[in-house]
């Protein structure tokens, strides 16, 4: 009865050393990674090469002449995409040659409660397009709850960018709500690497440095 026991306790201890040594730190790296990259910092850097070049014309509204400002050359304005975990990793970098449009597209998405007396939320999300003049698209990770400027907003600056002759633009746009979740994961897959190195240095030191054997005694001649 009592070996059947200690087998069960051995079982169980084995089952919980399991849990805390393999699948809780497995658990909380990948909810730290998803959590995190989902939380990277977006940031758009707006760089103008090439000016516009404008003309003045006069036209004709009705019996009226007034001078009018056309443009003649667009000019060229390149778009670098960064993305940063935690504003310092690099994660992406793109760049987008001869941006000549911007565009946003935005939604609400609903949360359903399982429990009829709480009432359910909605959050807006949206992503940013911007499309080159060879007709390459690019569209930006989905935004929401961000520290920063949201989808429209993004489009809206990077547009008024385009069409006048600011040399540079830098926008940043931050996902608090994927940081706040990602953050806490990190810092527990940290203590549980931390506590594997340390696990491993103890098996190196014992396994480099066995027991001394007790030496046989001389026998008196």
């Amino acid at each position: 009865m009592n070996s059947e026991l200690q087998t069960t306790e051995k079982a169980a201890s084995g089952c919980v050393g399991f849990l805390v040594l393999f699948v809780m730190p497995i658990m909380s790296i990948a909810a730290a990674c998803a959590g995190l990259i989902s939380g990277a910092t977006l940031t758009f850097y707006g760089e103008r090469i090439e000016p516009r070049r404008v003309e003045e014309v006069l036209e004709t509204r009705g019996v009226v002449t007034v001078p009018v400002q056309r443009v003649v050359e667009s000019g060229r304005v390149d778009v670098t995409v960064a993305r940063r975990i935690l504003g310092l990793i690099p994660m992406q970098r793109i760049t987008l040659e001869d941006v000549i449009d911007a565009d946003s597209s935005s939604g609400t998405t609903h949360v359903r409660r399982t429990n009829s007396s709480v009432a359910s939320s909605s959050y807006d999300t949206g992503n940013v397009e911007l499309v080159t003049r060879a007709g390459r698209t690019w569209r930006s990770p989905e935004i929401d709850h961000a520290i920063g400027p949201d989808a429209a907003e993004i489009e809206k600056r990077v547009a008024e960018f385009l069409e006048h002759d600011t040399p540079r633009l830098t926008i940043w746009s931050v996902p608090w709500l994927s940081n706040i979740v990602g953050i806490p994961f990190a810092l527990v897959a940290l203590f549980f690497i931390w506590a594997w190195i340390a696990k491993l240095r103890q098996m190196i030191v014992r396994t480099g440095n066995p027991p001394d054997s007790e030496s046989p005694e001389p026998s008196e001649s």
